[in-house]
Order: C-alpha cells, then structure tokens, then sequence
C-alpha cells in the first residue's frame, strides 16, 4: 500500500512504499515472468480449459437421463475422434496436395514480401517432406547418417501426440471434476471473495464455451458454402480456399474480407468473369453469415470487439507464433469476460 503524508517542517509530500507493497510487485512480476517460461504449457492447459467449455454442456444434458458425466465424455471422445479420423481421410491427402500448388501459384507473387517462400512455408513443415528428407539422407550417405533427422522426426511426433493426449486427459477431469475445479480456483481468493471467484467461473466457463461453439459452427458452415460455391465455378484449390475462409471468420470484419482476396486472384487466372462471380459469391455468403448465421447461432453470445480480437491475434503470435494466435482469442474472451463481471458487479455495489 502507498501511503502519503505531509511533512510539517518542509512542506514536501512524502510517498512511503511499505515492505509488503514491494514484495507483492516482485512476486506478480516474477509469477509473469514464469508463466512466460511455462507458456506451452500454459496454453495447453488453456487449450484443455475451452473443449472442457464446449463440450460441458452436452455431459450435463446427458447426465439427465442419468449417464455419469464420465462416461459421457467419454462418448463424446470417441465421437469426435471417428469424425476426426473421417474427416482427415477424406480432406487431408487432397488438402496436402492443393496446400503444395498453392504454395508454387503464391510464392511469385510474395516474393519479396515479409512472407517470404511461401511454398516452403506449406511443403517444410509436412510430414511427407520430412520423411522425403530422411529417405534422401539414407540413399544418400547411408542409415548412420540419417538416424540424427529421424529421431527428431520422432520427438517431434511423440511431442505432438503427447501433448494431445494431456489435452484430452486435461479436459476429461476438468469436465467430471468441474466441483473440484471450482473449488481449486476459489483457494487463490481471498475466503470472502471465493463465492464470487466460484460464480465468476462459472459465468466464464458458459460464456466462452457458448461463443466457442457458435464460433465453430459458423467457421464450418462458411468453409462449406465456400467450397461449394469454388466448386460450381469450377476455381482451383476449392479445399485450400473454403478452409482460409472458414479460419479467417474468426476476425471479424476484416476476415472474410481478407479470404476473398486468394480466391479473386486464383479465380482471375481462369477468366477475368471468373474472379468477379467469386467475390460476388464471397460478398453473397458473407451476407448470409452476417444475417442468419451469426443472428442465429451467436444470439446468446457476445464476441469481441474486432480491434480487441486483431490486438490480441498479434500479441499471441508475437508471443508463441501459431499456437500463441489460436489461444489469444479465447484467453481475451476470458478476460473480457471477467472485466464485465468485475466491472459490473463494483458499478452495482457504488448504486
């Protein structure tokens, strides 16, 4: 706490720091500056946080007809993880491919932009170039050689299935033991503040979960008209194209402007008509989603700001790049949430 007095003989005003002041700016200084280190870990936690959120309310809806909440997630799992497993049969291999091509059609293009290769961009990171690599590295100088890229290879792959695998075992107990989630969060509180935390989230939990499974219906419902309409036009890299239409939705304003631009410019390449009936198409969709979908889907919900959402897009790939934009979202979602509730709540108690 600061705390002023007036010195009688100078007449200066004196600003005193007590001990406790002090230790409690290092101890939030050092908790940032940890969470900063532990970030992965941090977001997977956050990660584990929003499937808890979305799928909560479906466990509790099956809980009335007397399934325990453990066993419903984990009908839920293996619903999601069939869909998954059919979706990524049928999408991915062509996804692959057209990811490829459109890397070769863009790259002249973003040549001597920030961007970079952007072919090397989509082709480095997949797994068939990996393992290209390191067949290359075998016919090459021999299996010696190319053990250094396939054990890499391989962490990278336990890294990935691993750290999936404690999302999903994350959000299991953070569905069946909500109470005891509730409650861990309440501890950090101060007791007479513990049932507000507890309420506050709650509140939290409903809000983000509800916006987060609009925000998913209306990405999908956008990347599927999307498609659908590439497709009639007959336009290249439908696939490629629908999936970045459906992904930019989650900036509003200024996402479905920005996904009509790489299909106008591949659309052109078939014939100057094409690229106008595409972003005719893109302004027709974007129509529907502004005055049926979002009204319908997103009624109960409030979004962002969409200055708050490209601020926080920026600030999370600044912070932990890919993994860092997707969270931002969310964990902005999250702290808006709790200023409202905060905010709300000190306006009510000073009326």
């Amino acid at each position: 706490m600061q705390r002023r007095k007036e010195d009688a003989q100078h007449g200066a005003t004196v600003i005193t720091i007590s001990t406790g002041t002090i230790f409690r700016v290092i101890l939030i200084g050092f908790a940032a500056w940890f969470l900063y280190v532990i970030r992965d870990i941090v977001a997977l936690v956050l990660v584990a946080l929003l499937i808890a959120a979305v799928i909560d309310p479906f466990a509790e809806r099956m809980k009335r007809y007397r399934i325990p909440r453990g066993l419903a997630v984990a009908f839920l799992y293996a619903v999601g993880l069939a869909l998954l497993g059919v979706a990524a049969l049928i999408i991915v291999p062509p996804m692959i491919t057209e990811l490829t091509q459109v890397g070769d059609f863009f790259a002249p293009m973003l040549a001597h932009t920030p961007f970079g290769d952007v072919r090397a961009m989509f082709e480095g990171g997949t797994w068939s170039q990996t393992f290209a690599n390191i067949a290359s590295t075998v016919q090459q100088a021999g299996v010696m050689q190319a053990l250094p890229q396939l054990g890499q290879a391989l962490q990278g792959a336990f890294g990935a299935v691993l750290a999936c695998v404690l999302v999903l075992v994350l959000a299991f107990y953070m569905v069946v033991e909500e109470h005891v989630v509730r409650r861990g969060i309440a501890m950090f509180a101060p007791a007479d503040y513990q049932p507000f935390v507890t309420q506050l989230s709650v509140k939290m939990r409903e809000k983000v979960g509800a916006w987060l499974r609009g925000q998913l219906l209306i990405m999908l419902a956008i990347a599927v008209l999307d498609y659908v309409a590439l497709t009639a036009l007959g336009i290249p890299y439908a696939l490629v194209l629908a999936i970045f239409g459906g992904l930019m939705e989650v900036v509003p304003f200024l996402g479905p402007n920005v996904a009509v631009i790489p299909a106008a410019l591949v659309a052109v390449t078939v014939s100057p008509v094409h690229g106008v009936l595409v972003m005719a198409a893109f302004f027709v969709i974007q129509q529907i989603e502004s005055t049926v979908l979002t009204p319908k889907i997103m009624q109960k919900t409030t979004g962002l700001n969409p200055i708050v959402t490209i601020v926080a897009i920026l600030i999370g790939f600044q912070v932990d790049g890919i993994v860092g934009a997707v969270v931002s979202i969310p964990l902005a979602m999250i702290i808006s949430v709790f200023y409202n509730e905060v905010f709300r709540t000190r306006t009510e108690e000073v009326l």
